[in-house]
């Protein structure tokens, strides 16, 4: 399921991990530009008579511009701090999954060696009453009590 998802996400992940480092490298000269032009802009505007009651439409146009040009830098940051985002959720996704899928494979680990003890057990390989003796590796007392609790339901 892991390797599907990382499949899958691999070139999404790839585009946007270029995406942002694209962002990231031109903000500087995006934020330096825009500082400028935006300036230039406001200084430009002509002063407005006091006496006019209304502001000009073309008057209003360029301080929408201007303002427009000096939000772009923060537009940058905003989209480089979502593909991060959104990186961060692919990877907390697929970590999850691994963990899902460690959690299954040892159950099934643990299920696979309760069922070798069992076999064990009633071939008579292990008795589970003798005396455990020093410098073996017995079996833990849970799996064999696990074994024997699965031979018993067995048995019924």
């Amino acid at each position: 399921m892991k390797e599907k998802i990382q499949n899958t996400m691999s070139g999404i992940v790839d585009d946007q991990t270029k995406e942002r480092e694209k962002l990231e490298s031109a903000y500087p000269i995006v934020k330096t530009l825009c500082q400028q032009i935006s300036n230039a802009i406001k200084q430009n505007l002509p002063a407005l008579p006091e006496e006019s009651s209304e502001v000009p439409a073309w008057w209003k146009n360029l301080a929408n511009i201007a303002q427009a040009v000096n939000e772009e830098p923060a537009k940058i940051k905003s989209r480089a701090a979502e593909i991060e985002g959104f990186l961060k959720g692919v990877n907390m996704t697929i970590s999850q999954i691994e963990d899902e899928d460690k959690k299954i494979e040892q159950a099934a680990r643990v299920e696979k060696k309760i069922e070798d003890v069992a076999k064990k057990i009633s071939s008579g390989d292990i008795d589970p009453d003798d005396r455990r003796k020093v410098g073996n590796r017995p079996e833990s007392l849970k799996t064999l009590r696990m074994a024997q609790a699965k031979l018993s339901e067995d048995d019924n």
